[in-house]
């Protein structure tokens, strides 16, 4: 039974089977049929599609929502000299990075990214398998028996003020239905990254596909353009133009 589910892991990892379960969803309606705007080089990277010929010697990049995974990040710091900001409130995330040899360049904040500035309640929305830490959201699940924790919340604004940072040149986001918010809060206030990676939630049936088409729809209109699409269809980098 163990080796059935563990085959069964496998194949749901492999590219191909990401495609056809993405057309799948397309046809049927709960996938959206989004595909890359520009001729644009794009090279796989610790899961994410990364533009990197536009990512400069030195990029200041700032990463929302880590777990305990920052492969992405430390292939920046390796391969462009990056220093890299990441963001997490979840508990079990800051105490898994203090076990790290973290390298020069790379700096952790228990801060939840968010529309607004102050304390936030942050629902787990599922219990943690494989030792990976808990899923934090600030979108409700419904769930009456749900935990939840109080996190520290900034605006991307306030944090770019608090750190003196300057604007990032990529800003990588996966924050479990916050990041609708988070974007609009970006494009009202101009910080506009040069390079923008999203992983989209509109899976959760509190958000919808809707939601997902009105956040690009916005990111177009101030100069976003889709550089590349994951297997999945959820993952989406952005460029701006100039």
């Amino acid at each position: 039974m163990a080796s059935v589910r563990q085959l069964r892991k496998q194949l749901r990892g492999q590219p191909l089977y990401q495609r056809a379960r993405r057309l799948l969803r397309r046809l049927t309606g709960r996938e959206l049929w989004l595909r890359p705007e520009l001729r644009e080089p794009v090279r796989r990277s610790a899961g994410w599609l990364l533009c990197h010929e536009q990512v400069p010697r030195g990029a200041l990049v700032f990463g929302l929502g880590v777990g305990r995974n920052i492969e992405f990040e430390l292939k920046l710091i390796r391969d462009h000299g990056a220093t890299v900001e990441t963001f997490d409130p979840t508990p079990a995330s800051a105490a898994w990075l203090q076990t790290l040899k973290l390298p020069e360049g790379f700096r952790h904040h228990s801060w939840a990214v968010v529309a607004t500035d102050g304390a936030i309640r942050l629902e787990q929305r599922k219990a943690t398998r494989d030792g990976a830490a808990p899923m934090l959201s600030v979108v409700s699940s419904g769930r009456i028996d749900a935990e939840t924790i109080t996190a520290e919340g900034y605006r991307l604004s306030s944090v770019v003020a608090r750190l003196q940072s300057g604007i990032p040149d990529l800003l990588r986001m996966d924050i479990e239905g916050a990041e609708y918010a988070v974007l609009d809060d970006m494009l009202a206030t101009g910080i506009l990254p040069r390079q923008l990676l999203v992983e989209f939630h509109h899976r959760f049936p509190q958000i919808g596909l809707g939601a997902t088409r009105r956040a690009i729809a916005g990111l177009r209109a101030a100069g976003y353009r889709i550089a590349a699409v994951s297997d999945t269809g959820r993952e989406v980098t952005f460029l701006r133009d100039g």
